[in-house]
């Protein structure tokens, strides 16, 4: 259940950040990147043997890939994952 709700509110935090960012995909990449990394920990440290965040965080970037249809956006958001 809470991968469900982590990627229900994943997704409502890139639809706030693109509008509050104007629609730059570099802040917007960056925010969401860091965003994505510390939910990624947390679900991580939480649940350590089981593959629901990594799920569903590969959930959350093909949606919004879907949506944004940006490569460079999805790769900033996959860079800053890893320093988030």
């Amino acid at each position: 259940m809470d991968s469900i709700f982590a990627i229900a509110f994943g997704l409502g935090v890139r639809f706030a950040v693109d509008l509050a960012s104007h629609h730059s995909f570099k802040i917007t990449g960056t925010l969401v990147g860091l965003w994505e990394g510390v939910v990624l920990l947390h679900f991580s440290k939480k649940m350590p043997k089981s593959y629901d965040p990594y799920i569903g965080y590969a959930v959350r970037l093909f949606v919004d890939f879907l949506a944004t249809e940006s490569i460079p956006r999805l790769v900033l958001v996959l860079v800053w994952t890893g320093l988030g």
